[in-house]
């Protein structure tokens, strides 16, 4: 009985501070506060959770292993939180492209099922950067196979780098203006579909005038 009103407990002190992150921001959060919304004193908060870092974790945890558990499966293990780079990738165009939407449509599910961890996770700028890294790594794989050109090329790196910011951040922007997730659904979906399109458009040249 003790355990079970322990992690109880312990329940109650990460949903404080998933508030608590939302309302002030990760770096200006403070532990007194958490404790106040839970009745506690920060003596006893700090019997549950070392120091802030591990309970920022525990918050976020529910989307950060959806969205690491999606882009290992999609990408055989090659892509995850600590591995940013594809090697020896061998994927069809259009396998790519099933690769995009499906990490599109994965990060919309994970927030639809944890708004307030997928929200605090996207304040975090490692966390961005890692996201960003996914999509950039994806793009330049797939604008180098709709183009026929070399992975290693320069200028591929720096415009998939460009694309991938615009996409993660044009995501990030439809969920907190949608009202609804079925219009917010059909959104990205349309995002989704015109940048594929954009992407596979052969009169644009990576090296050419018409950039």
């Amino acid at each position: 009985m003790a355990q079970v009103l322990k992690e109880e407990t312990r329940q109650k002190i990460v949903e404080a501070a998933g508030n608590e992150f939302l309302e002030h921001g990760c770096e200006d959060s403070s532990m007194r506060r958490i404790a106040f919304h839970c009745n506690m004193t920060v003596g006893n908060l700090y019997r549950y959770f070392k120091n802030k870092e591990q309970l920022i974790f525990s918050a976020v945890f529910p989307a950060y292993k959806e969205i690491d558990d999606l882009v290992k499966e999609l990408t055989h293990g090659q892509l995850s939180f600590e591995e940013t780079e594809f090697h020896d990738l061998s994927l069809t165009g259009e396998e790519l492209k099933h690769m995009i939407s499906r990490l599109c449509s994965g990060l919309l599910s994970t927030y639809q099922r944890h708004r307030k961890a997928t929200q605090i996770l996207m304040m975090r700028s490692d966390v961005n950067e890692r996201i960003t890294a996914w999509f950039a790594a994806v793009i330049k794989a797939l604008i180098a196979s709709a183009w026929s050109l070399p992975e290693d090329d320069r200028q591929l790196a720096i415009l998939s780098r460009g694309y991938a910011v615009s996409i993660f951040s044009g995501i990030k922007e439809m969920m907190i203006a949608s009202e609804n997730d079925d219009d917010l659904s059909r959104t990205v979906e349309i995002y989704l579909h015109s940048f594929v399109t954009l992407l596979e458009n052969k009169d644009l040249y990576i090296a050419g005038e018409s950039l």
